[in-house]
């Protein structure tokens, strides 16, 4: 959540917000092994290159060993890393920015603007959130999301191929697999080791938003220290709104509390009563 508020900050002084809301640029980061890329209207694959776009409709497929990383923004904040054995194909579809085909795909999603969605499309199902990160696997037939940091909304298809109306959320720590036109199963605790694995594998993506947070600092000529102390500022004021909501609550149920006890007496003085006699007359 620093993080997150570091970057908007330094965004909302140094960047023109509705220019970057316009602005949805998919380009490579990082890659290694075996990496194809195949461009819309082409018939032969390339290896990918460091920088290069990646228009709408492409298709991405890595081998054994190897993995390619894309950012789905100029700034580099929103980072999409395509595992070993994975295909997938880009979409900028609206909410719907990449088509996992088959294979394993892990988002780190820290920038998006206002009311925005970043989603991940499998032949199962749809998962996203607007800041996050997340796991998704897929053969084809069964989706499997696996939470890191926060949380992430799952929907089904239905058999028309619609998106179905039910939202199934999947919280930190946590996994949902989703079976082909069926609800999402039941939210279960990812092993300990696994996570551990996977929050050793966002380190290296959060160290890449880390960079571009001091890179853009640099550029705009800010004091970092300065900066930062707005940050805690916001922080302070946001663990002071959230103790104030806590207590509201606290005195909303106690409140409640006191009315049920109130009207206890009352009740069991309704429930004592006898009931009334029954009507009609007639001959024994």
């Amino acid at each position: 959540m620093r993080k997150f508020l570091l970057l908007l900050l330094i965004f909302c002084l140094a960047v023109s917000p509705v220019l970057y809301a316009a602005q949805e640029t998919v380009s490579v980061v990082s890659f290694e092994g075996d990496v194809k890329v195949l461009a819309p209207g082409e018939k032969e694959a390339v290896s990918p290159k460091k920088d290069m776009v990646l228009e709408k409709g492409t298709k991405i497929t890595t081998g054994k060993g190897g993995y390619l990383e894309m950012t789905f923004d100029e700034s580099g904040d929103n980072i999409l890393k395509v595992e070993e054995e994975t295909e997938v194909v880009i979409k900028i579809d609206g909410v719907d920015k990449v088509e996992l085909v088959n294979g394993e795909l892990f988002a780190l999603i820290q920038n998006l603007g206002e009311g925005e969605e970043f989603r991940v499309k499998t032949p199962c199902a749809t998962c996203g959130a607007r800041g996050t990160a997340w796991k998704t696997m897929t053969d084809g037939q069964t989706t499997d999301v696996s939470v890191v940091d926060d949380k992430v909304f799952v929907r089904g298809f239905n058999k028309d191929g619609t998106v179905s109306d039910k939202v199934f959320w999947v919280n930190k720590g946590y996994r949902r697999s989703i079976k082909k036109f069926r609800a999402p199963g039941e939210m279960k605790k990812i092993p300990t080791a696994r996570f551990a694995r996977m929050k050793r594998e966002m380190k290296p993506l959060s160290s890449r938003l880390n960079k571009v947070i001091d890179k853009r600092i640099s550029a705009s000529g800010l004091d970092k220290p300065r900066i930062e102390r707005v940050v805690d500022r916001q922080e302070a004021m946001d663990k002071r709104t959230r103790t104030i909501d806590i207590r509201e609550d606290l005195r909303e149920k106690s409140l409640d509390q006191q009315r049920e006890k109130k009207d206890e007496p009352i009740l069991r003085k309704r429930r004592r009563r006898p009931p009334p006699p029954s009507g009609g007359t007639g001959s024994p």
